[in-house]
């Protein structure tokens, strides 16, 4: 029965999910994808899960100034997006695309058809959103690709929606006015977004210091709490640092649950956003809420949180890598 599905999973992840004008493809650097691109120069717009470092194509041009003598299709792409269009300039000829993503090649094929048989879109998404078992839990190793890209697309999300709605269709998104009072700063709750593929939430804040000094905080222990449960970020796009009477932003994914299991919030949930504070602001007219008291909640919780991970640690790797994160919040908060 385990060949049986092995060999059904395996066919799945090298065809394409979708049919019709809207596709979406399992990453795979061994196969060569093909997209039908429209002949009647309708625009083919082709979306990777983040940035990508590069792109090198044969009968493919950039600039437009040059379609006239040369180049069979016209590519559009900005350094550093994760996505890129593509458009036919001569009808019935093919290209190829080499495309170097996350230290790997994929070659695609571009194929002149028909506007019936052509792509509007095409989502190239890594096998790991997929992967949660039927028992309701999702996959407690969800790739740091798949976070970034989350959060590229949090910060996104006004364009895609109105450009590219399809691609965004799935993501749950919330605005929020939130203000959390700490001594010496505050945390504004600007919005959360929600990809239920990956059981993941995308928080979006925006954090003022109120004092003549940089306060500083740790960007790997940004918590939240929802009840009396306390969730710790699995990826953080966020400086650590907040300027003396200034502002910063920063993003930060909560993923799942320690167990494995699924986290089941919403975006509508009620949230208190968690700092791990290092140098806050001790005079007497800040607020009273003590971030050294807080910093120790979130490293004693993240304690138990490591115990229950390592209670499903598989290899020795994995129970080194514990070790070594205990031993570290251990030193802090000695």
């Amino acid at each position: 029965m385990k060949k049986i599905i092995y060999i059904i999973s395996v066919l799945l992840l090298g065809s394409s999910i979708y049919a019709g004008p809207i596709k979406q493809f399992i990453l795979d650097s061994n196969i060569v994808y093909t997209l039908n691109i429209s002949r009647d120069g309708s625009v083919t717009t082709v979306m990777f899960p983040s940035p990508i470092q590069g792109i090198y194509g044969s009968n493919i041009i950039s600039d437009p100034s040059k379609a006239k003598d040369n180049g069979a299709y016209l590519l559009t792409y900005q350094e550093g997006n994760y996505y890129f269009s593509i458009k036919s300039i001569r009808s019935d000829q093919t290209a190829s695309l080499n495309i170097v993503y996350n230290r790997k090649i994929y070659v695609i094929n571009l194929k002149s058809v028909s506007e019936n048989e052509a792509y509007n879109s095409v989502t190239f998404e890594t096998g790991n959103s997929s992967l949660g078992s039927s028992n309701g839990n999702s996959n407690p190793r969800v790739g740091p690709s798949l976070l970034v890209s989350a959060i590229d697309k949090a910060k996104m999300y006004p364009l895609l929606l109105q450009q590219f709605p399809d691609n965004v269709a799935n993501i749950q998104y919330r605005h929020r006015e939130d203000l959390f009072k700490y001594k010496g700063y505050s945390v504004k709750l600007n919005a959360i977004y929600r990809f239920n593929d990956i059981d993941t939430l995308v928080f979006w804040v925006i954090l003022t210091n109120s004092t003549d000094q940089k306060i500083t905080y740790d960007p790997a222990n940004i918590a939240i709490r929802c009840g009396e449960k306390i969730y710790f970020s699995s990826l953080s796009d966020a400086s650590g640092v907040i300027p003396p009477n200034g502002t910063t932003q920063a993003y930060f994914c909560i993923t799942g649950t320690p167990d494995g299991s699924k986290n089941w919030l919403s975006v509508d949930n009620n949230f208190l956003v968690l700092l791990a504070v290092n140098n806050p602001d001790s005079s007497k007219d800040a607020p009273n809420n003590d971030p050294n008291a807080m910093k120790k909640l979130i490293l004693e919780q993240r304690l138990k949180d490591l115990n229950s991970e390592l209670d499903k640690a598989d290899t020795q790797k994995e129970i080194d890598d514990i070790q070594q994160k205990f031993s570290e919040i251990q030193k802090q908060l000695s």
